[in-house]
């Protein structure tokens, strides 16, 4: 895991770059045909310091010299395909032009593969919200005030994290952060009791852009934001290092396991976490979005069968023969997925 210095300095660094990058790109673009609207806020890994870098230099000198010969095609399929949307949220439809430009730059072989899923990341980065990106409640660590120092030095032992929440009386009074370095001292644990060195908790709707929240983490000088719902309980938390994977991808230390959310495991065959994100796995199976109400595979897969199913029942749904492997808790923990033939329209069939 990154300390909270890093990754302040992290954000402190890419804030400064992307707002440079930004307003060079809207200088631009403005100049040529005064349509791109779209912002790519500040965030991302010191790591990713020159990536970012590349990033916008790759906009300038490919996207700049070539966008007078693209606009024309891409606005005149942009109006054709949804008209209503670009005159109800400019926004949006400025966005769905750099993104189609990045989508025929990849094709043209004039853009890395890499460098065309950064570009991609940016642009949508600010359509994010705390609600995507969560860790949801059921996955959170955390003691009630009444742990022991003893019960805490275990949960920092098991988990690896850095820091544990702290509640009163259940997870949907979250009541203080404690942070590793002030729970250990030299060589042992602190003298002091764990309200004293608790930092009062950040909250957040689950509605809070993360561009904004990023802002947010960074001026209160903290890590984690608990994300509450419209009654006020616990949906979940967002540390600033969950805001910067969703521009450079996974962060890992030395200390984390690496986790591979889909795994191939035979011809056609993946092996699948419930909480992978259901966008990506569309994405890597190569089969279009459906329309669904879900962001994970668990509760993708639930919907498929109208409720919650158990260990070693299968499902068809459209190519995808979906057979549940591993449920706990009532949450699908495991699938194993085997792709067929594409069809058009996924049509659900439980056994």
């Amino acid at each position: 895991m990154l300390d909270e210095r890093d990754l302040q300095a992290i954000a402190q660094i890419i804030d400064s770059k992307i707002q440079e990058s930004e307003q060079r790109m809207t200088a631009k673009i403005e100049a040529s045909e005064q349509r791109m609207g779209a912002k790519i806020e500040e965030s991302a890994s010191q790591t990713l310091k020159e990536a970012m870098q590349g990033a916008a230099a790759l906009m300038e000198s490919y996207f700049e010299p070539k966008f007078n010969l693209l606009f024309e095609n891409q606005q005149t399929m942009l109006e054709t395909l949804a008209p209503k949307s670009r005159e109800d949220d400019p926004h949006k439809a400025a966005q769905d032009e750099l993104l189609l430009l990045v989508d025929e730059a990849e094709q043209d072989g004039g853009l890395a593969k890499e460098d065309g899923e950064l570009l991609r990341s940016a642009i949508e980065f600010t359509d994010l919200c705390a609600d995507d990106i969560l860790t949801h409640r059921t996955d959170l660590e955390a003691v009630p005030d009444t742990a022991t120092k003893e019960e805490v030095a275990r949960v920092f032992s098991e988990s690896r994290y850095s820091r544990i929440l702290v509640y009163s009386g259940d997870i949907d009074s979250i009541v203080g952060v404690i942070h590793q370095k002030d729970f250990y001292v030299g060589t042992g644990v602190t003298d002091k009791a764990l309200a004293q060195i608790m930092t009062k908790p950040l909250f957040v709707a689950n509605s809070a852009k993360i561009s904004d929240l990023l802002k947010l983490l960074q001026r209160q000088k903290a890590h984690i934001a608990v994300v509450t719902d419209e009654y006020g309980g616990t949906l979940g938390i967002v540390t600033m290092e969950d805001i910067l994977e969703e521009l450079v991808g996974d962060i890992w230390d030395e200390h984390d396991e690496v986790v591979e959310s889909i795994h191939k495991v035979g011809e056609d065959a993946y092996q699948v976490l419930g909480t992978a994100d259901l966008e990506d796995l569309f994405e890597f199976l190569c089969i279009r979005d459906e329309e669904t109400e879900s962001s994970t595979v668990s509760g993708w897969v639930m919907e498929q069968f109208g409720r919650v199913p158990e260990s070693g029942e299968r499902i068809t749904a459209g190519p995808l023969d979906v057979l549940v492997t591993k449920v706990d808790n009532h949450r699908i923990e495991e699938i194993q997925i085997t792709q067929h033939a594409p069809a058009e329209a996924p049509a659900s069939s439980a056994t």
